[in-house]
């Protein structure tokens, strides 16, 4: 309560600007979807800037974004266009055993930009993560792995 009562307190005179440090922390997930929704309207009216550790809640806020690092502006933009400079397609794909004979298998694709291997996880950054698994399990499938893929050997995590 003391969090939204500060909030009314900064936006009661309609202020050009009200700054918010971590508005939404320390709010259960009701309080802080009310709080969120709260920014969303007000930012129709004055121009919000607030601090926050918590990506999702900026990108679901905010028309711009800043990082910040020891005080200055390392990045900065609308979302879009810094998940576009930013955001990598990959696939991980974690084997029980013989990475190294699946290695060849994914560098040499057409939808394969690089591969990171680190003990039984390859990395694969691809131009395409839905086109990149479904050509993965038919290449594993190809292979005639069955032993790799017993079980739990194989997981395919979600992209990022």
């Amino acid at each position: 309560m003391k969090q939204r009562l500060g909030i009314a307190q900064a936006i009661i005179h309609r202020p050009q600007l009200v700054m918010l440090d971590e508005p939404v922390s320390a709010l259960d997930p009701f309080g802080r979807r009310e709080v969120l929704e709260l920014l969303e309207g007000l930012k129709r009216e004055t121009t919000i800037l607030f601090s926050t550790h918590i990506l999702n809640d900026a990108e679901e806020v905010c028309d711009e974004i800043l990082f910040l690092h020891n005080g200055e502006i390392v990045e900065s933009g609308p979302m879009d266009d810094l998940r576009e400079r930013h955001q990598q397609a990959k696939v991980d794909l974690i084997f029980r055993k013989k990475t190294e004979e699946m290695e060849n298998t994914f560098i040499n694709h057409s939808i394969t930009k690089s591969v990171l291997i680190d003990g039984n996880r390859i990395s694969v950054f691809v131009t395409n993560v839905g086109s990149a698994r479904k050509e993965f399990l038919r290449l594993i499938s190809d292979k005639e792995c069955g032993e790799i893929l017993n079980g739990s050997g194989f997981q395919l995590p979600s992209s990022y």
